[in-house]
């Protein structure tokens, strides 16, 4: 009885990949990865890196080792704030202040 269960269970599931209803895991984080670059401002090197990391982890089975080592730098790189900038304030007498206020 369970193990008609598992594999009715794994018909369903591979049923509802086939008609787009659902996706596997590893085609979740490609679409994760892609999405979370796609309104960023990153330079051409880094974007050139991303893409074959992308394709890598696209050909790389889910249970290596190496998949989840390309799936941890993939999420540091596009966890960075590429194209944000913050105006820089090099006022040394601010951030003696600021140093003293916080630090003493």
């Amino acid at each position: 009885e369970n193990h008609r269960k598992f594999l009715l269970q794994e018909q369903l599931k591979n049923i509802k990949r086939e008609l787009g209803l659902e996706k596997d895991d590893k085609e979740s984080l490609v679409a994760k990865f892609r999405d979370q670059i796609r309104s960023k401002e990153v330079p051409e090197e880094a974007m050139k890196t991303i893409k074959e990391e992308i394709e890598r982890l696209s050909s790389l089975e889910a249970s290596s080792s190496e998949f989840n080592v390309t799936r941890n730098y993939l999420d540091w790189l596009t966890s960075l704030p590429w194209g944000l900038h913050s105006n820089e304030n090099f006022n040394i007498r601010r951030a003696q202040k600021v140093l003293d206020r916080d630090h003493y």
